[in-house]
């Protein structure tokens, strides 16, 4: 609420990874979000529900921050 200058929480996703900086989390066209975890090195989508639909976990665990989505990889955004 601008106005008022107040927030309201609308859904809310609890994970077993913690992260203290970076992520980010986005809401997809399917209704599903896609986050990133951060130092936690782990990117998920998961279904308004919180069911996992998949994971991509870093190999070495590199940290992962922003993304973006992309069409297709053969045209640049």
């Amino acid at each position: 609420d601008d106005e008022a200058g107040t927030l309201t929480e609308v859904w809310r996703y609890q994970s077993e990874i913690t992260s203290i900086y970076l992520g980010q989390a986005r809401r997809l066209s399917s209704g599903n979000t896609l986050l990133t975890f951060g130092q936690g090195a782990t990117m998920r989508e998961v279904t308004p529900e919180g069911e996992v639909v998949w994971e991509l976990e870093t190999v070495d665990r590199v940290g992962l921050a922003q993304f973006q989505l992309l069409d297709n990889f053969y045209e640049v955004p």
